[in-house]
């Protein structure tokens, strides 16, 4: 077994209550600055327990659908086992190999997990591919990439070299891919990249 997805597995159980507990307020404050349509169709790539989930369907309505994709097993039946709204589609799978069609998607987010993923450039390709044009991707984490870099290199094991990459090779990375429109925002408590597909 993948020794990043066996350390996820294992951390799925309690990591409602270490990451998120009571942070309502701001996953409403960080879904806003996604400006996610009604009826959007939206994929939620490493969507862990599920966190983000509650808020983004706040952003798509009824009309909207939802697909919730992890490549821990775990982590994805938490989430499922919420039983949050019935247009959520969950996958297990993983980014750099995403099972959708080309343009499937209005939007897509990241939340917490870009760091996590080993192959960064694959999986911005991956993001970019399933978009439709004009489609947006949101890559966020609860703190800067300071504050994230230095929390994983604490936390040590598998975990220790998930680094988010800095500005200019995030930026490189996210035109190579290629997104336009590209916007990088790094402050305590907030770290979120954003790109539109040509």
């Amino acid at each position: 077994m993948n020794h990043r997805r066996k350390f996820f597995d294992l951390q799925a159980k309690e990591w409602d209550n270490k990451k998120h507990l009571g942070q309502s307020e701001r996953m409403e404050q960080l879904t806003g600055k996604f400006k996610i349509k009604k009826g959007a169709n939206v994929l939620d790539i490493g969507c862990g327990t599920g966190v983000l989930l509650p808020y983004l369907l706040k952003r798509i309505g009824k009309d909207g659908k939802l697909f919730a994709l992890d490549f821990s097993i775990k982590m994805l039946k938490r989430a499922k086992r919420k039983r949050i709204a019935k247009n959520i589609t969950y996958i297990n799978a993983d980014a750099k190999s995403l099972p959708f069609k080309r343009a499937s998607f209005d939007s897509i987010t990241c939340f917490d997990a870009f760091a996590h993923l080993d192959r960064k450039r694959q999986s911005l390709a991956e993001m970019k591919r399933v978009l439709k044009s004009k489609g947006k991707v949101f890559i966020s984490h609860s703190g800067s990439r300071k504050e994230i870099n230095a929390f994983h290199k604490r936390a040590g094991k598998v975990v220790s070299g998930d680094l988010l990459p800095t500005h200019k090779n995030m930026h490189n990375l996210m035109k190579d891919a290629g997104f336009n429109n590209i916007l990088i925002i790094d402050k305590p408590s907030l770290y979120l990249a954003y790109g539109e597909k040509k």
